[in-house]
């Protein structure tokens, strides 16, 4: 049976995670499938280790936070789920009934951690900066804003231009395993989403928000609770889950093999998590709100080669599309000759035919004409 309310620095056991789960995503998951999840109860490990363990004394932060247990961070999900259009301010109001005896500074500590380990996004401290040096910090100020405006702020607004034609299509070689060859590109693991496919120019990589399994919980979660204990509906809007599953199925295709060896050398696995029946989209007109960030990489993808290895994989590339020309065009090509020689041939029986016909009539014309004589 599951011990929600054991503390925050006690190593959670399959029963507490099969909990989380069903809180945070109304799944009642088979006990066996607990295993997908081991990449996000990492992360979700990590965060709260960090709270406790750190060269820096001041980033020793769980001694005096609101949130001591597991359930401590229910309850704090719960409250922000149910006043996602309320504000900070508000917030702390409500959560000083649940944690009296603690400050301001104890309660928003306790949100930032809810919120990343719910929506995964590195909300904390701007002093905390070195704990994720890669990712940076965002910060819910006491300004007015809404949770609900909040989490929106976090991601890529929406496109309204539309991009040419010649801009926008891209073909199914457009994956991370080929431009990790032939474009010198690193691929980096990100735990937080609104870090997904963000490229540094200066190493030439990109970021790749992995959690598959979370979108799609996030994506299925119904919006009616079960009972008290559960989240009502995803606060992560769906269209923008929607289109990061859709860049993941399009950069790490479930069907590709160089994928599965690629993905396997880096210790992941959740190009088989679901939904990846239905192709993603290969016109970047579709994405509207990571489509600035695929345009970058498209750049990246469609750049010439800067050195012989480079030129090598996409001379390969050239070669395999070329390749698929030839065939196609002399496969017309063969089909439009022997397609000419079946008419000509066709024509030449039809003409020796006739004259066949044309002889036999003559023949019977002439032997009506000739006399028959008598018998004596």
């Amino acid at each position: 049976m599951a011990n929600l309310n054991q503390s925050l620095r006690d190593p959670l056991g399959r029963d507490e995670k099969w909990s989380i789960i069903k809180f945070f995503w109304q799944r009642n998951l088979p006990e066996s499938k607990i295993d997908r999840y081991a990449p996000y109860f990492k992360f979700y490990s990590d965060e709260t280790r960090r709270l406790q363990f750190s060269f820096i004394e001041k980033e020793r932060l769980l001694p005096s936070m609101a949130a001591q247990t597991h359930a401590d961070i229910h309850r704090i999900v719960k409250l922000l789920a149910d006043h996602r259009d309320t504000d900070l301010p508000e917030v702390r109001t409500l959560l000083r009934a649940v944690f009296p005896s603690h400050g301001e500074k104890a309660i928003d500590n306790s949100i930032d951690l809810a919120l990343r380990v719910w929506l995964t996004l590195k909300v904390r401290d701007q002093s905390l900066q070195l704990q994720t040096p890669h990712t940076p910090t965002i910060q819910w100020k006491a300004d007015g804003t809404k949770l609900i405006q909040f989490v929106a702020r976090q991601f890529p607004s929406k496109c309204p231009t539309p991009l040419d034609a010649s801009e926008s299509r891209l073909d199914r070689q457009f994956t991370a395993v080929y431009m990790s060859r032939a474009c010198d590109l690193k691929v980096e693991w990100t735990s937080c989403i609104a870090d997904h496919l963000r490229f540094d120019f200066k190493r030439n990589a990109v970021r790749i928000y992995h959690f598959k399994i979370c979108l799609i919980d996030h994506m299925n979660a119904s919006g009616t609770s079960l009972s008290d204990s559960l989240i009502a509906g995803p606060l992560l809007p769906k269209d923008l889950l929607e289109e990061t599953i859709w860049s993941l199925n399009l950069l790490f295709p479930p069907d590709d093999k160089d994928t599965d060896n690629f993905l396997q050398e880096q210790g992941k696995t959740f190009h088989n998590d679901g939904p990846s029946e239905a192709r993603p989209p290969l016109d970047l007109n579709e994405y509207s709100h990571w489509r600035e960030r695929l345009v970058e990489l498209r750049r990246i993808y469609m750049a010439e080669p800067e050195n012989f290895t480079q030129f090598l994989h996409k001379r390969q590339s050239y070669d395999k599309k070329l390749n698929t020309m030839l065939t196609i065009f002399f496969g017309f090509l063969l089909a439009t000759v022997f397609g000419v020689i079946s008419s000509v041939t066709a024509i030449i029986s039809t003409r020796a035919t006739l004259k066949g016909l044309t002889v036999a009539k003559q023949a019977l014309e002439l032997q009506q004409q000739v006399p028959i004589c008598p018998c004596s």
